[in-house]
């Protein structure tokens, strides 16, 4: 009995189970998986003919589920095109025999499709869609066909990106694009773009003849440095985010960019090859720019340039000095330049100067003054040559004459010593006359360029040959320096016509920038010392010669010692002869027009007492401008151009951290006064700061400070928090 109850339960259970297999089987039957199904939009149509790769649009629909994506194929192949003409059963049948790995998965109902075509051929694409569902079964295939016809890109067209600065001449419509672009000037490598250095960099555009207004066909480039043996250059690869994630010789990735920046390369002659291809892929002849580029060397520390001219017979008679004579205080038997390169090197391990480092960092060594220093004669201020002076840390330029340079070489000298500073030289410029004479700054212009962004001027006072003598001397701006006069026996040297003067004319001075923002800083460290400080305001009853006289004007002669050039007022003339007065009507100061300055006063006189005559007795009184306006004015500077970033982290905690780096990129010092003309007796004191030294002229450690400074690391590190 219990056996056959067991029995019973058991069919019972085969019964149900058998039940809800049939259920199953009978469900399935009922609900299979429904094949999704996809069909072209309308754009573009059947057997449409491009020049140009298409966007073709599809569309997808799955009845019980939804389309999880598509797999497109464009067949050229002469296999698929027979087979879409041979009719539906041969193309099925090709389609079936397609490897897996020929469809391109997309989730976009739409896809720019290139359609690719050899140059001067018109191509039938079979051009077949098909879409999947989320059980992962496929929709039929669709198909249209499509031709391509295809037309090679014309070749592109670049320039160097600075063409339009350094190389188009104004009024020149050519912008420079071209097949074969030759760069019309020497170029400096630096290891890495910086913020003064922008690399060398081209720009390409380019076409095709294919293009319409209505659609312009898409070009990519690829582009290759070599050298002049031939070899190809590494250039950076970026990711998609512009980041160098490495370096490659050949050429380079495809890109849509139109330009690009090469830097780190060893002197020498370059091509740089550019080619382009369309949608088609089809690519387009090569062309490319020549240049020359040279990477600085720096193993020198100091090229000392003579920019003095060779005196003309004006420039003799406009208190001039011979060339030789000035080189000779620079480099003769006594030069000061190499007594301040020995005076550097002991001041270098002084405490105070390795203090005054931003690192506290001893200066490094300048080395044998024979190996390191090296003196350039350039007396027709020829543009310096970048295959010389990028030997050298620094360059520094003496031209203490009174002489001026064609404003169409200023230009040029101004860009090479730019080009110098922005892959990181250094530049010293002294002398006399250098806003006017040497870099042709014209009267009340406002500083350019050269002198804003790399000397830190806000503002500029040139000067022209014949100024007012009134410089003596500099009051030392930084307690660290020694006060400057000039020497009274190179003075007494000077002819101006036929005089001579204790004070110098054409000494310029300039206002540094005061508002400066970001990492870069300038320091004053001389300043104008006038003549005008020791004169006197008011002067009286002062005897003058009449020069000539007519009853109702007289003119009187002024005498030479007088300041005539600073007269504010004549108050009184009294005639103590005649008993009458005259009006005073102005000063002429150069009635003859010569060289030497003939200044007369012009005088209203009452007619009825008769013209004046030189045998009268004459009371005039004057008053004198105040202290000249350059006294006190800055005539020696010193400016760093930095490179810095800050790092602020605000912590959960409410702390702030900050950390400031910043990194020279170059210096320069800026004296516009004559080094040569001035007093070098050493001061028997010494420098109170540096008693090794001993007695020092003030000329002799102005210059070897200033040799501390370019050698000097001025970058740091701020960390606050």
């Amino acid at each position: 009995m219990q056996l056959f109850r067991i029995l019973i339960l058991s069919a019972i259970g085969l019964l149900i189970l058998a039940g809800l297999s049939s259920c199953d089987l009978i469900k399935d039957d009922e609900n299979p998986n429904q094949m999704p199904e996809v069909w072209f939009i309308n754009v573009p149509v059947d057997s449409s003919e491009f020049n140009y790769a298409p966007e073709v649009h599809w569309q997808g629909y799955d009845p019980d589920g939804f389309v999880n994506g598509y797999e497109y194929h464009d067949d050229a192949s002469v296999e698929a095109v027979q087979a879409y003409q041979a009719g539906d059963a041969a193309l099925q049948a090709y389609i079936d025999g397609l490897d897996a790995r020929v469809w391109v998965p997309t989730d976009e109902a739409s896809q720019v499709i290139y359609l690719l075509t050899e140059e001067g051929d018109t191509t039938e694409h079979v051009f077949m869609i098909r879409c999947i569902d989320n059980l992962g079964t496929y929709s039929q295939v669709k198909v249209r066909t499509f031709y391509r016809s295809n037309q090679r890109p014309n070749p592109p067209q670049l320039r160097w990106a600075l063409h339009d600065l350094r190389c188009r001449e104004a009024g020149d419509p050519d912008d420079g694009y071209d097949t074969l672009y030759v760069v019309c000037d020497t170029l400096f490598w630096d290891d890495y773009v910086t913020a003064t250095w922008p690399g060398v960099e081209f720009l390409w555009q380019g076409s095709d003849p294919d293009s319409r207004l209505t659609n312009i066909i898409p070009l990519e480039y690829s582009f290759a440095l070599v050298n002049a043996e031939g070899d190809s250059m590494e250039l950076p690869v970026y990711d998609d985010s512009s980041y160098v994630v490495g370096y490659r010789a050949g050429w380079s990735d495809w890109t849509a960019g139109t330009q690009t920046i090469l830097y780190g390369h060893p002197t020498g002659d370059y091509n740089f090859f550019l080619k382009c291809r369309d949608d088609g892929l089809t690519e387009s002849e090569i062309v490319r720019a020549e240049f020359y580029a040279i990477k600085p060397q720096r193993d020198k520390f100091l090229l000392v340039v003579d920019s003095n001219a060779e005196l003309t017979p004006i420039d003799r008679v406009r208190m001039g000095r011979e060339p030789d004579l000035i080189m000779n205080f620079y480099n003769g038997e006594n030069g000061v330049v190499e007594d301040a390169f020995q005076i550097a090197e002991q001041l270098r391990t002084n405490p105070d100067v390795i203090a005054s480092s931003p690192n506290q960092e001893m200066i490094p060594s300048l080395g044998n003054y024979d190996e390191q220093v090296v003196f350039l004669q350039n007396r027709n201020d020829d543009p310096l040559p970048y295959s010389f002076i990028h030997q050298f840390e620094t360059i520094w330029i003496i031209d203490d004459d009174n002489a001026a340079i064609s404003p169409t070489v200023a230009p040029l000298r101004k860009q090479v010593l730019m080009d110098f500073m922005n892959v990181g030289g250094n530049v010293m410029l002294t002398g006399r006359r250098i806003l006017n004479g040497q870099f042709a700054m014209n009267i009340g212009s406002p500083p350019d360029q050269f002198f804003a962004n790399y000397f830190d001027l806000a503002s500029v006072n040139p000067k022209v040959a014949d100024a007012f003598d009134d410089f003596q001397g500099c009051a030392a701006g930084n307690s660290g320096y020694l006060p400057i006069q000039l020497n009274p026996d190179i003075m007494d040297s000077l002819m101006w016509g036929a005089n001579t003067f204790d004070c110098l004319p054409g000494v310029e001075w300039f206002g540094r920038t005061t508002a400066r923002t970001g990492y870069d800083f300038s320091v004053t460290l001389m300043n104008y010392i006038s003549c005008t400080i020791n004169d006197e305001f008011f002067i009286t009853d002062v005897d003058l010669d009449v020069k000539s006289s007519t009853p109702a004007l007289a003119i009187l002669s002024i005498p030479e010692d007088s300041s005539w050039n600073r007269i504010l007022d004549v108050t009184r003339v009294y005639n103590v002869t005649k008993d009458v007065y005259g009006d005073f009507m102005y000063v002429n100061p150069n009635s003859s027009g010569t060289l030497t300055p003939d200044p007369e006063i012009y005088v209203s006189t009452p007619a009825y007492a008769g013209a004046w005559v030189n045998d009268d007795v004459l009371e005039v009184d004057f008053h004198y401008i105040p202290i000249s306006v350059d006294h006190d004015q800055p005539v020696g500077e010193r400016f760093a151009r930095m490179d810095g970033v800050t790092d602020i982290t605000i912590h959960p905690d409410g702390g702030i951290e900050i950390r400031i780096t910043a990194e020279n990129r170059f210096k320069t010092s800026l004296y516009t006064f004559p080094l040569s003309f001035m007093d070098n007796t050493p001061v028997e004191e010494g420098v109170p700061w540096a008693p090794e030294i001993g007695p020092v002229g003030p000329v002799t450690f102005l210059i070897a400070v200033e040799m501390l400074w370019f050698k000097q690391s001025v970058d740091f590190t701020f960390e606050q928090g």
